[in-house]
C-alpha cells in the first residue's frame, strides 16, 4: 500500500530541510511522534539510526527509524521497522522537496 501526500510550504529547501532531517524537530510538527531516542552519533547522513515512539491505528509503539538515502536539501528515504508491524514489515517515508514559485511543493 502506498500513500502519497504534496503539501505546499512557503518557505526555502534548506529551511523545511532542517525540519524533516531532525528527529528532534519533528515532534514540533508530526503529532503522532511521541518522542526519539539517538542511536547514531553526529549529524544525520545516509545511515544515521534512532529509535522512535510512534502512534498508528490508535496503539504507541517503538520502531526504528534508519536514513536509507540522504539528498541534502532534495530528499530523505526513512525505513521504520519494528514496533507493531508483522514480522518483516516495514514502513518507509520519502519526503522530495522541489522549488516552487514563492515556496516549495
Amino acid at each position: 500500500m502506498n500513500l502519497n501526500d504534496e503539501i505546499q510550504i512557503e518557505r526555502p529547501p534548506e529551511e523545511v530541510w532542517q525540519y524533516i532531517q531532525s528527529p528532534a524537530l519533528m515532534l514540533k510538527w508530526s503529532p503522532r511522534i511521541r518522542a526519539f531516542v539517538p542511536v547514531s552519533w553526529g549529524e544525520p547522513s545516509e545511515g544515521y539510526r534512532y529509535r522512535i515512539r510512534y502512534e498508528m491505528i490508535g496503539r504507541e509503539s517503538n520502531f526504528l527509524a534508519e536514513f536509507m538515502e540522504y539528498q541534502r536539501p532534495v530528499k530523505l528515504l526513512i525505513h521504520l521497522s519494528g514496533g507493531n508491524l508483522p514480522v518483516k514489515g516495514y514502513i518507509q517515508e520519502v519526503y522530495e522537496l522541489a522549488e516552487n514559485v514563492g515556496g516549495l511543493w
